[in-house]
């Protein structure tokens, strides 16, 4: 809700709000899309200079509703996520490439349901902290409703 919004519906003035939110330290949610962004902004950044992702520090949850340290934190834990899965893909790639070299039919089959399987953990990782949220911003979503006359 907006600062007019919210002065509205409790019916006091937008400065009075303003006020309170500052008092309390209220932050903004972040936009789950602006996040994964960010994060394989950061990924690719650290990819680039050859640093590690999991280096990343941890956000102490006393911290309070400071909502720059917030979505900061927020960035840098998806991008630890983003570059361990990029990690587990150039594992998966190489262990398949050995197989095809060596002609070995059984390590390239395991290294075909090693992928798959690694698909299936990572996607579900994806969908739990977000990272494709502007996949969903293309399906379209009808909600019929009707009522008896």
């Amino acid at each position: 809700m907006s600062q007019h919004d919210v002065a509205k519906l409790a019916g006091v003035s937008q400065p009075a709000v303003l006020k309170r939110m500052r008092r309390e330290g209220w932050a903004k949610v972040a936009d789950q899309s602006d996040l994964a962004r960010r994060a394989y902004d950061r990924a690719d950044g650290e990819s680039l200079k050859g640093g590690d992702a999991e280096d990343v520090p941890e956000h102490p949850a006393s911290t309070g509703p400071v909502s720059g340290v917030i979505v900061e934190t927020a960035v840098q834990l998806r991008a630890k996520v983003i570059d361990r899965h990029r990690k587990e893909w150039d594992g998966a790639r190489n262990f398949i490439y050995k197989a095809i070299r060596n002609s070995d039919f059984d390590k390239a089959k395991l290294g075909k349901i090693t992928a798959e399987a690694l698909k299936i953990v990572q996607d579900g990782e994806r969908k739990a902290w977000g990272l494709d949220k502007d996949d969903e911003k293309s399906q379209v979503t009808v909600v019929v409703k009707r009522t008896e006359d």
